[in-house]
């Protein structure tokens, strides 16, 4: 096939590089045949470029293949016995490779097959097609020395956020392994120590950031894993985390540094009280610590611990909010309003100023409480009087109406 590749950049030869490598064939006709195929590479990756022959051709020793930038210089080739080379651009755009035969006791001729792909997944600048979600996680490899990964996330401000990089068992040098947060102008934010593997990050403005992953020196390589665990509530009054009156929620503090808030409403002279439970994933629990703030975010009281219940009665009925922190401790936990609510009478009567109790009897009513209850008022029945005791509950149904 005489002609069948230009051998400069008019060529319609293409050959697409990516992870998984791609081929294409052609033929060096006599008398100094010269094929170009044109590739887009892309800064900071690996290439490589395989040549092989087929059997037809006539003195393969002579087969050459060569990397050409678009001003024709020559910038990469392969050696004189092997038909391999690799190539790191430092900037990104079309090249071309020539396939050609050296004349040393006549040219070579005959078919060949051009084989081309990039041996790294990512680049190690914003053009990264890598992106990791929100509470998940992304397998990729620094294939050689001096290798490194960008991969893009979209955080959102006023969000804690915690990233964790695993190296595999193939990891070479794996304590020299590191993750840093870089902003979209490749401004460090979080992660300035070459030997970290777990950062956390809480965001100020929301956007698009990049996780760099990479090597001390440059001297490792190898697989790993990054893994990002999202904040459930922000530190602000726009938090989603709600406690109801009586009731409970759990929370994670997923990185150090870490405050979630949740919003209570809360009754002018009403005596409130809340407890902090850490679970089994938080340790020490000492560290657990609770305060209630106000929308400014002034302090109201602190001092809740998982030992002390956090007390308040507010002068202004309105929303406030719990922050429970536990400085550079992760884990979940648990809070509950533990205040005192008189219960609601489903039976037609009211209940006295500061009893606690339920009718669900209809008629005559049954009270169940675990505090003392002195008198109930049925609406039908006039006034009925209980009196706890340490065995059980003595009922006299006095009529004073």
């Amino acid at each position: 096939m005489a002609g069948d590749y230009a051998g400069d950049a008019s060529t319609r030869g293409f050959l697409p590089v990516t992870t998984s490598p791609n081929s294409i064939s052609g033929v060096l006709d006599p008398n100094g045949d010269f094929d170009w195929f044109a590739v887009n590479l892309s800064a900071g990756l690996l290439y490589q470029f395989d040549l092989t022959y087929a059997s037809n051709f006539v003195r393969p020793s002579n087969l050459d293949e060569t990397l050409i930038d678009v001003s024709g210089a020559q910038i990469a080739a392969t050696g004189t016995t092997d038909k391999t080379f690799q190539y790191v651009p430092t900037k990104s755009g079309t090249y071309y490779v020539q396939v050609n035969s050296r004349n040393s006791g006549g040219y070579g001729t005959g078919s060949y097959t051009l084989t081309g792909g990039t041996l790294d997944d990512y680049t190690a600048d914003t053009t990264t097609t890598a992106r990791l979600t929100i509470g998940g996680s992304l397998n990729a490899s620094l294939e050689r020395m001096n290798d490194a990964d960008w991969i893009a996330v979209d955080l959102t401000a006023g969000f804690n956020y915690r990233f964790v990089m695993a190296p595999a068992a193939d990891f070479t040098r794996a304590a020299n392994s590191f993750i840093n947060l870089r902003d979209s102008n490749g401004v460090l934010k979080a992660g300035n120590s070459l030997y970290t593997r777990d950062i956390t990050f809480t965001s100020t403005a929301g956007g698009t950031y990049y996780l760099a992953v990479g090597s001390n020196g440059g001297s490792g390589y190898g697989s790993y894993s990054l893994s990002s665990i999202g904040d459930d509530y922000t530190n602000t009054t726009a938090t989603t985390g709600k406690l109801q009156n009586g009731s409970s929620a759990t929370g994670m503090l997923e990185g150090s540094g870490d405050d979630d808030w949740f919003a209570v409403t809360l009754t002018a002279g009403k005596a409130y009280s809340f407890s902090l439970t850490a679970l089994a994933s938080l340790s020490p629990a000492s560290n657990l610590y609770m305060r209630l703030l106000n929308s400014n975010n002034s302090q109201l009281q602190g001092g809740g611990t998982v030992s002390r219940p956090l007390t308040f009665t507010p002068t202004a009925t309105g929303t406030y909010y719990l922050e429970v922190s536990a400085g550079d401790t992760t884990g979940s936990y648990r809070i509950t309003d533990t205040t005192t609510y008189a219960t609601t009478n489903t039976g037609g009567g009211t209940t006295s100023p500061g009893n606690e109790t339920t009718n669900t009897g209809g008629a005559n009513g049954t009270a169940t409480t675990t505090t003392p209850v002195y008198r109930f008022f049925d609406s039908k029945f006039g006034t009925h009087f209980f009196h706890v005791e340490q065995y059980g509950t003595r009922h006299d149904n006095r009529d004073e109406t």
